[in-house]
């Protein structure tokens, strides 16, 4: 958007949802690359698990540990799209803030309501985002154990069941995800005092 004049009262405001606008593009990409690289493996091989449990894979994976994998799978999923969900609507109204403001650059007391209520509700979003994504990290650990606990009978186990050779690069995939959760979570925390003060400043705004 086109630089506002130094004493327009919504020069921080921009600056806070350029931030805003930079973290939720950071946890867009992650969600994307998190279903292509690791969700659907995980949830394609979960599938072959459950389907050979009675097939002798039992004796080696407990039916606990398979139905613990396959429900953080299946929840990771869920929370997964969620978290796109939320983080794409954020970025919308983002941007519809900032268009807002531009449109009124000589008149800006005239949308001071209008991007009160935008503010709020980009806040409301960026902070259940932000709730959903800690709760990933929690997910992945009952998959690390299952996916490692496979991978010690792998040899084994894959003479009969060849799919099973797919546990090693899954659980690199896992540990890759796991760690970037926690970068991601790391920068939302952050970022939430940015969305405390942005809300503050929005509501400080008053006509002359």
């Amino acid at each position: 958007m086109a630089k506002l004049p130094a004493d327009n009262p919504f020069v921080d405001i921009v600056t806070h949802v350029l931030s805003v606008e930079d973290k939720l593009d950071f946890v867009i990409s992650f969600v994307t690359n998190l279903g292509k690289s690791v969700l659907t493996g995980l949830q394609t091989f979960s599938k072959n698990i459950v389907k050979h449990l009675s097939s002798g894979l039992s004796q080696y994976i407990g039916k606990a540990v398979a139905d613990g994998m396959t429900k953080a799978i299946d929840r990771l999923a869920d929370i997964s799209g969620t978290v796109h969900k939320l983080t794409q609507d954020a970025k919308k109204l983002a941007i519809k803030i900032r268009a807002t403001i531009e449109k009124s650059v000589k008149e800006p007391e005239k949308v001071f309501k209008a991007v009160k209520g935008m503010v709020a509700r980009l806040a409301k979003l960026f902070r259940q985002a932000f709730s959903y994504i800690r709760s990933i990290a929690t997910l992945f650990n009952p998959i690390t154990v299952a996916l490692k606990l496979i991978e010690t009978y792998k040899r084994i186990l894959q003479v009969i069941f060849k799919w099973i050779g797919q546990v090693t690069p899954l659980l690199a995939a896992v540990k890759r995800a796991t760690a970037t959760v926690k970068k991601v979570t790391k920068t939302l925390q952050a970022e939430l005092k940015n969305v405390t003060q942005l809300v503050k400043e929005t509501n400080a705004l008053k006509a002359a």
